[in-house]
């Protein structure tokens, strides 16, 4: 097999890997070592030119380094970045510059910034932005000109926390500079219209007549899977259906990437191939024995790609695609279509020279990873065997589909061949994307193979059949309404399927993430294997196979999938324990979640954030995705300080998603009805309850943790629960103690409760405090300071939050304790680490982009 590309592409790949990701481990590094060893091991033993190529390899290995180096272009003097005041709301007047998307509670529109004004008068700027309108739809479209009432405007910002999603990094790519959100919708005024440039314009009313077809001929959940399908739209959808996709691990449906420019590249190609052979073979038969069908068909599809890629809009996902789709056909055309691998790896170049981020996208590991697996496979599965019956022609069932020029006699082999096939393509896109679902979301679809044999057959129709009949309403939009129909009740199952399946227990699982080096296991374990097949296929009595591969390389292969399960099972079976205390305060925006990690191995889980009227599962996305990144698949004791919104809703994900051994119950018997619920559902699940109160520590070898507040005392004297709900006052207040090192933990207590408790004669002398409420001006009295005296303050708060925490009242108290103050909101996730007698504080600033 010859790759001349591979070792130019290695050496521009380990370039890129070399400036390193936002990440705490040196997998990336490590990577692109082995990437540039490659590249020069295939390179030396070539005697013509060696110098030469050594050089070529430096250069490119450069320029992979400079690129990813020099990602971050500067902005104009005029940029939203430039003149954005996060503590207040502003004036914007914008043009939207495309088709709104709507949810069920709220229109998202996409705009172009012109004018913003804080009180002080208009200032032109420049930029994209994201806003959403709650409520009922406004009836704006793209060329509006709107002047919007006072949004509070954001930069994107990620949750600094070990194992986050790069939001910052995902934004970007979608070219969105700020958000922002309201609900006065009605409050905004439209100046008028503005005319867009003509291309975009024309593509827009495409799409708007489109659209217009799906709503006349499909009831609105059926219009709004065709649009999920085709053009990857997920706005209309209903939440239960993209839950479905999710469990199911088929949200590759909704996205256009590959699978969806391949299907419009093959039905043209395949169309056109036909049509072109008849018209020539009557005409002109001579070009039609010369292949001139193939090469015209090729190019036939590489226009309804380019057409089809500028209709879905500039999405960085279909720009990849169409780049390795197009690469394809451009070598069909030229009569390369065997150097398929080669066609590959220049894609990927032209992907990350375009763009060098990529590799650290998403998108862009899990595209290039089905591909280049399925590649792979279709190579290994069609390579020719010694076995005289195929010599003959008789080539076996399972390998009839994959070799060219075998005929296929009746429809019953056609459908064998169809579904052996899906289920072949399927297994390989599993097997090369399961370590980038493992690694990126930690949660893996255990029926997603199966669900690609039965669905992506059938997309393979829909999709392309959908796109003609749409393509033909730009013509005749009666005749497209009535065909879309037949159509729409195939996209149905796409509803039902999914939904049906989701429904069934345990269809997916959550799995922490392994040791990076269990990565490189998983590719030597596969490798290693298909190369064993390939040399033993090849095998025959005179040349058998060599002793080390018949012998030793089978037994090795098996103890390495022996540990790749283990570590699956177990990831931390193979980490040593020490006389660490870690304490950890994640950055979960305004909110608070603190975890723990216990010299002996086991782990506490106090409180989980969580967003305004769930606008975002911080359970799951947040601090889910920072525990399954350490490896951490069960939350040895899980609790909540109290029940409002920010500390208790990632807790009830926790819950739901993760093994929990004991959850902590209030021993006081004061309770709400979040609370209640929240006891009820761990009680439902099988979790046993360990009452936490006074004269009930909680003990884990040398650490203690002391219930200090509230007691009953203070209940009877505060006239229990007011208002039917735990609040603020009745949060736990804990102390954390290990050898010499004290914490206090003091949840979202007010200035009355720090008075009972420096009345009472509490013991609350503590090296580090974490900050009651956020920071707020009702919190931090200096005689409750005076009686902890720490050296250093920790606070959980949201960058720019709407209630201005910490109080710069507070933030002066503190700085007159001389105690060294850490916010979430500017360090990231904090992170103390002791022995019991000396501790440090970690911080995660460089897990943002912001510079």
């Amino acid at each position: 097999m010859s790759l001349p590309l591979l070792p130019w592409f290695l050496a521009y790949f380990a370039g890129i890997l070399f400036v390193g990701p936002q990440t705490e481990n040196y997998f990336a590094f490590a990577t692109g070592a082995v990437a540039i060893a490659i590249a020069v091991w295939i390179q030396i033993p070539r005697s013509r030119a060696r110098f030469f190529r050594l050089i070529v390899l430096t250069l490119l290995f450069a320029l992979g380094w400079f690129n990813a180096h020099s990602g971050n272009t500067p902005f104009p003097t005029d940029h939203i970045w430039s003149h954005l005041q996060y503590d207040k709301r502003a004036r914007v007047e914008a043009v939207i510059i495309d088709r709104p998307e709507r949810f069920p509670d709220k229109t998202r529109y996409r705009i172009s910034l012109e004018k913003i004004n804080y009180g002080a008068g208009w200032i032109a700027v420049s930029g994209v932005g994201q806003i959403n309108l709650y409520g009922e739809a406004s009836g704006l479209r793209w060329g509006d000109r709107v002047q919007f009432p006072p949004i509070r405007l954001k930069r994107p910002l990620n949750f600094r926390n070990p194992g986050r999603f790069d939001f910052e990094k995902f934004m970007q790519s979608r070219g969105i500079d700020v958000t922002g959100g309201t609900a006065r919708w009605k409050n905004l005024k439209v100046l008028g219209q503005e005319p867009l440039p003509k291309w975009e314009a024309t593509l827009l009313s495409l799409r708007d007549d489109m659209s217009a077809i799906l709503r006349q001929g499909l009831p609105p959940e059926v219009g709004a899977m065709v649009s999920g399908l085709v053009f990857g739209e997920k706005s209309g959808m209903r939440p239960e259906v993209m839950e479905a996709y999710r469990v199911t691990g088929m949200g590759h449906l909704l996205a256009v990437s590959g699978l969806h420019i391949g299907f419009v590249a093959l039905i043209f190609f395949w169309v056109g191939q036909r049509v072109l052979f008849i018209v020539m073979w009557r005409f002109k038969n001579e070009w039609a024995q010369y292949g001139y069908a193939r090469k015209g068909a090729a190019l036939w599809a590489l226009l309804a790609v380019l057409f089809y890629m500028a209709l879905v809009g500039p999405k960085v996902s279909s720009i990849r695609a169409g780049i390795l789709v197009m690469a394809v056909l451009i070598a069909l055309w030229i009569n390369r279509e065997r150097q398929i691998l080669n066609t590959l790896l220049l894609a990927g170049l032209l992907i990350l020279l375009w763009d060098p981020s990529a590799v650290y996208q998403v998108g862009f590991q899990l595209s290039f990873s089905a591909v280049l697996v399925i590649v792979l496979a279709l190579k290994w599965v069609a390579e020719p065997t010694d076995d005289p019956l195929e010599k003959m022609g008789e080539i076996p069932w399972y390998r009839r589909w994959a070799v060219r020029d075998v005929p296929t006699v009746g429809w019953s082999r056609r459908l064998v061949d169809v579904l052996v096939a899906s289920a072949f393509i399927s297994m390989a896109a599993y097997i090369g994307t399961f370590p980038v679902m493992l690694f990126q979301f930690h949660q893996v679809s255990l029926v997603s193979p199966l669900m690609n044999i039965l669905l992506v057959p059938l997309a393979s129709i829909v999709i392309p059949a959908c796109l003609l009949v749409l393509f033909l309403g730009i013509l005749l939009p009666t005749v497209a309404v009535f065909l879309i129909q037949p159509l729409g009740w195939l996209a149905q199952l796409f509803i039902h399927i999914p939904i049906g399946v989701a429904t069934l227990p345990d269809m997916s699982v959550y799995l922490p993430s392994p040791s990076w080096p269990w990565l490189w296991g998983y590719a030597i374990f596969f490798i290693g294997w298909a190369y064993w097949f390939f040399l033993y296929r090849r095998a025959t009595e005179r040349k058998p196979l060599p002793v080390l591969w018949a012998r030793y390389v089978p037994w090795g292969l098996i103890g390495v999938g022996c540990v790749l399960v283990i570590e699956l099972v177990h990831p931390r079976v193979f980490q040593l324990k020490n006389d660490r205390l870690h304490v950890w305060l994640l950055d979960v925006g305004q909110g608070e979640s603190l975890f723990i990690e216990f010299p002996d191995g086991q782990n506490l889980l106090l409180d989980g954030g969580g967003f305004f009227k769930g606008a975002l599962d911080v359970g799951t996305r947040v601090v889910g995705s920072f525990l399954w990144s350490r490896g951490i698949g069960q939350v040895d004791y899980l609790g909540a300080t109290h029940s409002d919104q920010d500390h208790i809703d990632g807790v009830e994900s926790v819950l739901e998603n993760m093994e929990v051994g004991h959850f902590l119950s209030r021993r006081d018997g004061m309770s709400d009805r979040r609370y209640s619920q929240l006891v009820t559902r761990a009680v439902g699940r099988g979790v046993p309850l360990l009452e936490f109160g006074p004269q009930h520590p909680l003990e884990m070898g040398e650490v203690t943790l002391t219930h200090l507040h509230p007691t009953e005392a203070y209940n009877l004297k505060a006239g229990g629960n007011k208002k039917g709900r735990l609040n603020n006052n009745q949060s736990w207040v804990v102390m954390l103690e290990y050898r010499e090192f004290r914490m206090l933990l003091t949840g979202d207590i007010s200035e009355k409760a720090e008075r009972w408790l420096v009345e009472q004669g509490a013991d609350l002398k503590a090296q580090v405090l974490k900050s009651p409420h956020h920071g707020s001006k009702t919190s931090s009295s200096p005689e409750f300071l005076e009686a902890v005296a720490p050296r250093d303050i920790l606070i959980s708060s949201g960058f720019a939050n709407y209630f201005h925490h910490p109080h710069k009242r507070v933030m002066r108290r503190y700085g007159q304790t001389g105690a060294r103050v850490w916010n979430t909101a500017e360090n990231g996730a904090l992170h103390l680490i002791t022995d019991g007698r000396t501790y440090q504080i970690e911080t995660h600033e460089y897990l943002s982009n912001w510079k």
